[in-house]
């Protein structure tokens, strides 16, 4: 790998876990801030480029001086159904997993205060408000395969090692408190076992001397490891836009986060046949489970300026979301065995909760805007986004993390198009874009670079239109399974999206 070791047994502490596991993963909060708006049909199907074009209500939460184009009250709803196709290779092995999801993507209000009459000065001033989902996060992995050269067991047990730990520091009360709860767990289940100073297992008043995996010298194992994610980001705008003189427009949009996100990492081993003598273990399950809920804040501000008939720019900052969140997790250890009383041996640890709070990163979008007369019109967006100010509230604790932020993560740049074709009562649209990944060279991606593809189709009639979109969307990135030290289990992954969106509005 043509990552450090240094960087690489840094970000593997923070995946194996430590009291809080994956509450402080810097790879949830990379993922929280990349966001991909779903909205209503009509701005997907044009690739998502409306920053310029304004009169539809996914600019509340992207460039709010859209909302000034409107010069009459309306209301909308979006529904999405998505298939996505999580692809994973581990040690040349794929498989693929599904994972299906059908979700609200934005419901809004506008309402229009416009003086029709006027041709100057403040023509229009309108209030919007609308929820839009900023991102889905129901996704599923599934990595499979013999390994004959290390187990979960042989990382966690050299974990033990580095940590100085004796049989007695698993029993003390305080041990949930700082240290890795798979590794407690595997040890609660007699995955891994004490040793004494002559080499035989360990027994109370002896001399200890190491740990040992449960697994026998040589023994060959068919890992299996499946990570299933659920959830969404979704945002409510309370937004005000303002027309002068339908030249320029200006908004403003306050913007209320919330955060659901809940996953299940299962990961199997189970010794294979003809074992090796004195193999005692047929095969063990470590599982965690996690639910992160969150509430966030933040404030967009955008401006559009009509140059003439055929031509509009825009430019919209975001200011840093601030986002709190509370998460519970559980780790579980199921050990069957072949030989032994009892056979099965099973630990699940006490429920966990975790609170923090971070700061999403500063974005700026550039918006252009090219209209062929009545027949509709060509965009393009430009979104920067400078992750390395995404950071912990908790300088004290997190001092580590935000370091890992400044040092070792990229600024991301999007890029938009998208055109609509106007041969009323029917529209046409087609879009896509690319977003780069937040990750250095220095950090396993396991979020890479975004290409996307966009369709859409439309009928619009006074008072009344009904929008479909399709977003065809893929994405790399990297896993791993677990890694201590130089005991490393990655993969490398690729993730497919399809959703399906449908938009009804009324305007009156």
């Amino acid at each position: 790998m043509r990552r450090s070791t240094v960087y690489k047994l840094a970000i593997a502490l923070g995946l194996l876990g430590s009291s809080t596991l994956y509450a402080q993963d810097i790879h949830d909060l990379l993922l929280y801030s990349q966001n991909n708006p779903i909205s209503t049909a009509r701005s997907v199907g044009a690739g998502g480029a409306m920053g310029a074009i304004g009169g539809d209500l996914s600019t509340l939460s992207t460039n709010p001086a859209g909302l000034g184009f409107y010069r009459s009250s309306e209301v909308a709803g979006t529904l999405n159904l998505g298939l996505s196709l999580g692809t994973e290779t581990y040690r040349r092995q794929t498989y693929t997993t599904p994972s299906f999801n059908a979700d609200l993507g934005g419901l809004a209000l506008v309402l229009n205060f416009g003086n029709r009459e006027k041709e100057s000065g403040l023509i229009d001033f309108n209030f919007g408000i609308a929820y839009n989902q900023l991102a889905s996060y129901d996704f599923a992995y599934t990595a499979e395969a013999e390994n004959a050269d290390h187990s979960y067991l042989d990382a966690l047990t050299l974990e033990a090692q580095t940590q100085r730990l004796t049989p007695a520091d698993f029993d003390r009360n305080d041990i949930f408190s700082g240290y890795n709860w798979f590794m407690i767990a595997a040890r609660k289940a007699y995955l891994i076992e004490p040793v004494n100073t002559s080499g035989q297992p360990w027994k109370v008043g002896q001399p200890f001397d190491h740990f040992r995996s449960v697994l026998e010298p040589g023994e060959v194992v068919r890992q299996t490891q499946i990570n299933t994610t659920t959830g969404h980001l979704g945002e409510i705008d309370f937004s005000v836009g303002m027309n002068f003189s339908n030249t320029l427009f200006l908004g403003v949009s306050l913007g209320v986060q919330e955060l659901y996100r809940s996953w299940t990492t299962k990961h199997t081993e189970r010794t294979l046949f003809p074992s090796v003598p004195n193999s005692t273990l047929d095969y063990f399950v470590l599982q965690q489970k996690v639910k992160e809920e969150g509430m966030g804040v933040n404030l967009k501000v955008g401006t559009v300026l009509r140059a003439n008939d055929y031509l509009r720019f825009g430019l919209a900052f975001h200011t840093p979301t601030v986002l709190s969140v509370e998460t519970s997790f559980r780790v579980q250890a199921d050990a069957y065995f072949k030989t032994g009383t009892p056979i099965r041996e099973f630990f699940e640890t006490p429920k966990g909760v975790n609170k923090y709070r971070f700061y999403e990163p500063f974005r700026a979008l550039g918006s252009v805007g090219v209209f062929l007369g009545s027949y509709g019109f060509v965009s393009a967006d430009y979104i920067f986004s400078y992750t390395p100010l995404t950071r912990f509230d908790d300088v004290a604790n997190y001092s580590s993390d935000n370091e890992v932020f400044q040092r070792d993560t990229k600024p991301t740049h999007e890029v938009r198009a998208g055109a609509e074709l106007l041969l009323l009562p029917f529209v046409f649209r087609a879009g896509g874009g690319y977003k780069t990944s937040p990750y250095g060279e220095n950090l396993y991606a396991r979020y890479g670079a975004m290409w996307y593809a966009t369709a859409g189709f439309g009928m619009a009639f006074d008072g009344f239109y009904f929008d479909l979109a399709y977003r065809h969307a893929v994405q790399d990135g990297e896993g791993v399974l677990y890694k201590y030290a130089n005991v490393e289990a990655t993969s490398t992954r690729w993730s497919f999206e399809g959703m399906l969106l449908s938009t009804i509005g009324f305007r009156f």
